[in-house]
């Protein structure tokens, strides 16, 4: 029996050995894709939020000036765009902008570690962020996700990357996506609807069907402010531009919302004195197919269109000698 116990021992010492062997080889070999391991180090512009800010900046015509950053990602919630800045904030450089993008659904609800979609979208943050800072640590996902994730790449993928050439990326990756698509018009008022369904009703309403606030995320915001105080940077909230049919959709829904969350939000930048710049429903944008790829979300052009004359209305001209000439 002992030496059947011993041979098992160094069975699994073998085989724990040539697993950690082949995932360092695997990770030394593949290169990132994940542009949080290319943080830059004194930014002087960046953004928060959900895919409304994730698609609603585009910083290439300020990069060649500026050192940006889009931290921004999809269904992100204001608790998590804190949890990002805490990490990342000694990547700030004093006197810059942190844009914080309040998308309508920011406030309301439910935690959202009740939603039944959750965990997948929880998982993404274990590349990103440290334990401490994850919702609901899952040391499983973590060993899995960041410490031997050859074990979750699939057997094809490891064994080419074991006998390839070392990955290399032409070009760091960029922080905001390359959208080129238009509005389809033959499935826009479904889009519209199913968005107003998600964004204001699903999770975000009581029994009696009121919107209540979500105190953790309302909390976020001012939470945010406060590190952007310490780290003497300046904070902007902005809503982004949406297509008119999207907000229309939304108050045809739910006639007081507009007014609801405009009071909300206004309430919180005159307690944090924090300035609140609403592009929503900016005729320069709301009309205009060509700047959008579906109701609320900016395609490229509609992106780079909206990030230059923000910086020309609110950094430039509102901010003015906080940033470098």
């Amino acid at each position: 029996m002992k030496k059947f116990l011993c041979k098992v021992a160094v069975y699994v010492v073998v085989v724990v050995s040539l697993t950690l062997l082949l995932n360092g080889i695997y990770m030394n070999k593949k290169a990132s894709t994940n542009v949080y391991d290319y943080v830059p180090a004194d930014i002087e512009i960046c953004n928060l939020g959900s895919s409304h800010g994730e698609h609603g900046f585009y910083y290439k015509d300020l990069e060649d000036d500026y050192t940006c950053f889009n931290f921004a990602l999809g269904a992100q919630m204001p608790s998590y765009d804190y949890r990002i800045l805490y990490h990342y904030q000694d990547h700030l450089k004093p006197g810059g902008v942190v844009l914080i993008d309040i998308s309508y659904f920011a406030p309301w609800g439910y935690p959202e570690s009740e939603s039944d979609s959750f965990a997948s979208k929880n998982r993404r943050y274990y590349t990103i962020l440290p334990p401490s800072l994850i919702k609901n640590f899952d040391l499983y996902t973590y060993v899995l996700d960041c410490m031997i994730p050859s074990l979750n790449a699939g057997m094809l993928n490891v064994w080419e990357t074991l006998f390839s050439e070392r990955q290399t990326l032409e070009e760091i990756p960029k922080s905001y996506p390359e959208v080129e698509d238009t509005v389809d018009r033959s499935t826009l008022e479904e889009d519209v609807r199913d968005s107003c369904e998600r964004h204001i009703f699903t999770n975000k309403r009581n029994e009696d069907g009121e919107l209540f606030l979500n105190e953790e995320e309302v909390q976020a915001l001012y939470d945010i402010v406060a590190i952007c105080r310490e780290r003497n940077v300046m904070p902007v909230f902005v809503t982004v531009p949406y297509l008119k049919e999207y907000t229309d959709e939304i108050q045809r829904r739910d006639e007081d919302f507009l007014e609801q969350f405009s009071r909300w939000i206004n309430t919180v930048a005159d307690e944090t004195g924090v300035a609140y710049f609403d592009y929503s429903r900016d005729e320069r944008f709301m009309y205009d197919d060509s700047l959008f790829y579906n109701g609320d979300h900016l395609n490229s052009a509609g992106a780079r269109k909206f990030t230059n004359i923000l910086f020309e209305e609110v950094i430039q001209q509102r901010i003015g000698g906080s940033l470098r000439p």
